[in-house]
């Protein structure tokens, strides 16, 4: 999707705690199985608004640098404005190369680094045309693969 979404939500009720409920503990846990995509988050018209609608709310800020998020919507995320230097969550077009220096937390407090959430094309296992993840390590019982597709390399 290209240039900015426009406000007409209400379709996927993301803007009612049951949903934003829902979307929260899928994300909670894919983040406990890197490398998984949420079968549940909406992705019409974009999963990155629905992910915003659960993290956000009038107690974080949010950045958005490359302008993908339309005015209409901004109230209803409660978030308020930032930088990338300084904001909780970043919203970002993984496609473009990276141009912004979020906030990475240090060795002692991560916590206070932002979370970047990244718009691209696609994600799973076959993703045509796009990069191949292999992740391993801690948290990550077997290798696992995962294909991003419209994400440009320098965010790697």
């Amino acid at each position: 999707m290209t240039g900015k979404l426009e406000p007409y939500m209400e379709s996927h009720d993301l803007w009612l705690p049951p949903m934003q409920q829902l979307i929260f503990r899928d994300l909670l846990h894919v983040f406990s199985y890197p490398g998984r995509v949420a079968e549940r988050i909406p992705t019409k018209p974009v999963t990155w608004l629905a992910l915003l609608a659960a993290l956000t709310d009038g107690e974080v800020s949010l950045a958005d640098p490359h302008g993908l998020i339309a005015a209409g919507i901004w109230p209803k995320l409660e978030a308020s404005a930032g930088t990338p230097e300084k904001a909780t969550f970043v919203v970002a077009d993984g496609a473009r190369a990276v141009d912004i220096r979020p906030c990475i937390g240090t060795l002692e407090s991560p916590d206070t680094g932002a979370t970047l959430l990244l718009r691209v094309a696609a994600l799973g296992e076959n993703t045509e045309g796009g990069v191949r993840l292999c992740l391993s390590g801690p948290g990550i019982r077997e290798r696992t693969e995962l294909a991003v597709g419209g994400l440009h390399l320098s965010w790697l």
